[in-house]
């Protein structure tokens, strides 16, 4: 998960509650992510470590940076 591109990756699914990538970016990334991130599930919606961070780098807790970093990556399409 080194690349920026594999942070939107969260889910093979919608049902996933853990982070679980399928190697593609879709709707049932945005799911996943949307729900962990409302449960504040950090498995799967703990992404980064502050809003400037463009590589999975999770440090432990759900916040503004997690989503940040997950919808410009979902934007750029990986």
């Amino acid at each position: 998960l080194a690349q920026s591109c594999a942070m939107a990756d969260v889910a093979e699914d919608s049902a996933q509650t853990t982070r679980c990538g399928n190697n593609s970016v879709g709707p049932e990334d945005l799911e996943a992510f949307v729900n962990g991130f409302i449960a504040e599930n950090a498995a799967i919606a703990d992404l980064a470590s502050d809003s400037a961070d463009t590589t999975y780098n999770p440090n432990g807790t759900v916040g503004p940076e997690d989503l940040e970093a997950f919808v410009n990556s979902f934007i750029a399409g990986c």
